[in-house]
């Protein structure tokens, strides 16, 4: 009788070892070693606005988990990319800002005639902040040691008249035009189209310059 009994616990033991070892590679182990993480699904480029289905949940070993990983998709939604971001990489807040491009009440998308324009960078990219210098006469353009644009030695015959949001900027083919590093070395085109973001004055001001026989030197940060 005691044999039996001992027989009975021992394959009770057996079980419960083979249960827990089953426990715990199949829930135990990812439970306690594993975390999980917000990533992008593809990869996004700058200035793209965040929306849920973008977004997925990867379980990662948790000592691999970088400072101020975003878990909570909620955290970066509707806000944009301040660069090219990899499809499932680990995210931080940082690499978000607030959405620039929202189209808000009394504003409007403002093409800018290439005829206006003198000259402006290609590594110029949707969501940038553009700053018109306006000057007379078609003359070469160069910047004094504060950063003003001047004619030439004795006249200073430009200014800045404005600064606005880059709403598109496009190729010839009508394609924006993106890149895939943070350096912008490389783009998918070169920029032909520039679209802004604006307002009423803002677009009058531009447009009477123009008018007036200004030209545009664009610049951007």
């Amino acid at each position: 009788m005691v044999k039996y009994i001992r027989g009975i616990i021992g394959i009770i033991l057996i079980l419960a070892v083979v249960g827990g070892i089953f426990l715990w590679e199949s829930v135990g182990r990812e439970y306690f070693e594993y975390g999980t993480i917000v990533v992008l699904k593809n990869h996004t480029y700058d200035n793209s606005t965040i929306t849920a289905d973008m977004l997925g949940i990867m379980k990662v070993p948790k000592d691999t988990i970088i400072e101020s990983a975003v878990t909570n998709p909620e955290e970066i939604i509707g806000k944009a990319a301040r660069h090219y971001l990899p499809a499932c990489t680990q995210l931080v807040p940082e690499y978000f800002e607030e959405e620039k491009l929202t189209i808000k009440n009394g504003q409007y998308v403002l093409s800018i005639s290439p005829d206006w324009i003198v000259s402006y960078p290609q590594t110029l990219r949707r969501g940038d902040t553009l700053y018109f210098y306006a000057f007379k006469d078609g003359r070469e353009v160069r910047f004094d040691e504060n950063g003003n644009a001047v004619i030439n030695d004795t006249e200073k015959n430009s200014r800045i008249i404005c600064k606005a949001v880059v709403a598109y900027a496009k190729d010839g083919g009508t394609q924006e035009v993106v890149s895939d590093d943070l350096q912008r070395l490389t783009g998918s085109g070169n920029v032909n189209l520039i679209e802004i973001i604006t307002d009423s004055k803002t677009a009058a001001a531009i447009t009477g310059y123009a008018e007036s026989g200004y030209s545009f030197v664009l610049l951007y940060n």
